[in-house]
């Protein structure tokens, strides 16, 4: 089509062609009407595993200096309280020991009132430090529980695929259907070992499709498709989204490379291309042009719902019950638990029947 306009076979071209520099040498080109780019499509964030809830309200960092605390907070109401007792001549018992501290630090941690029977009268050092510790538990509780609810009802995603980089790490197969555009020989001619010559020499060619099928595979998490983004923003509208309209995969916001501004293409010595340029920039600035693309989506998908063709998709409902996936952390801890507690108790009897014929031989000696 361009060669027919160049060579004055036709007045115009009415398509969605790209406007690039080598074409405008030999073609009048219209201003653009729409920016489009190579941008790829990849499965939708899945949802972190639920198993994880208790422990991902907190960072990393955060639970080390929780942790911390507690060891350098027991090994602190020890030292003071074994202090304090020969000073005030009082029984601080339920920080003399390492159990009763460690357990006094833990316990106040997890909220329980473990310190309304002490006596502590006088031993003003040891009432300061527990002040100071029922705050600083008071705070990490409050975070702790808050960002727990919000984890339980609201749960958190990886990371979307955003970058080509995020492709190669991904460890999913990609594919290209190939157009013979420029940014084809670009990622061609890449330096070895680049992202995009890793795209381009490990991708799986694939057959163009008017109803972009190879969102197919993207859609069922198999694979990554890499395309122009004004095909595959519609094929996404019209079968890969939600009823209202909520996308089921996920489509990058970066491009691949520049974008390119399409337009139509005049012969180089004509009449009317001003013309036109002052048509399409009146129906721009209306918003005209947006309001087409955005009806003619509408008309697809609702052809493709009569026809039947659409996603066996069920929408999440936005409140619900906490359903035993929700909660299974909490379970797994339980479980937890009751494991080393019978570890616990095996090992108890293993030591009870080593030593007792032992002490029963030391005693008839005796």
């Amino acid at each position: 089509m361009v060669a027919q306009a160049a060579w004055g076979d036709v007045d115009f071209v009415i398509c969605d062609m790209f406007l690039t520099y080598i074409r405008l040498q030999v073609i009048d080109g219209t201003i653009a009407f729409d920016k489009d780019y190579m941008v790829f499509v990849a499965p939708n964030p899945q949802q972190n595993p639920k198993y994880l809830a208790l422990i991902q309200p907190l960072d990393g960092v955060v639970w080390l200096f929780i942790i911390t605390s507690l060891a350098g907070g027991a090994a602190f109401f020890l030292m003071i309280a074994n202090i304090e007792e020969k000073i005030v001549y009082v029984p601080l018992k339920a920080w003399a020991s390492i159990y009763e501290s460690i357990w006094y630090v833990y316990g106040t941690l997890i909220g329980e009132s473990i310190t309304r029977d002490a006596n502590t009268v006088g031993a003003n050092a040891t009432r300061c430090v527990v002040g100071i510790w029922i705050l600083y538990c008071f705070v990490i509780g409050s975070a702790y529980s808050g960002s727990l609810k919000a984890f339980l009802t609201t749960p958190g995603y990886s990371s979307p695929i955003e970058s080509l980089g995020d492709v190669l790490d991904s460890g999913l197969p990609w594919g290209m259907v190939l157009y013979g555009e420029e940014e084809e020989e670009m990622m061609a001619s890449s330096p070895l070992g680049s992202d995009v010559r890793t795209i381009w020499d490990d991708k799986n060619i694939k057959p163009y499709s008017p109803t972009v099928a190879e969102v197919d595979s993207v859609f069922a998490g198999e694979s990554i498709f890499i395309d122009w983004k004004s095909g595959l923003e519609p094929a996404i509208y019209v079968k890969y989204s939600t009823p209202g309209g909520d996308p089921l995969v996920h489509l990058a916001s970066n491009p691949v490379f520049m974008p390119n501004f399409p337009g139509w293409g005049f012969y180089k010595f004509n009449p009317w291309r001003a013309k036109f340029d002052q048509l399409i920039e009146k129906h721009i600035e209306a918003g005209l042009i947006e309001e087409w693309k955005w009806r003619t989506w509408v008309r697809q998908k609702e052809e493709a719902l009569a026809r039947g063709d659409k996603i066996d998709y069920k929408e999440i409902p936005a409140i619900a019950p906490l359903s035993l996936d929700d909660m299974q952390s909490a379970f797994w801890v339980v479980a937890l638990f009751f494991v080393m507690a019978i570890l616990a108790f095996g090992t108890e009897i293993c030591t009870k029947m080593y030593y007792t014929p032992k002490l029963s031989k030391l005693l008839t000696n005796e």
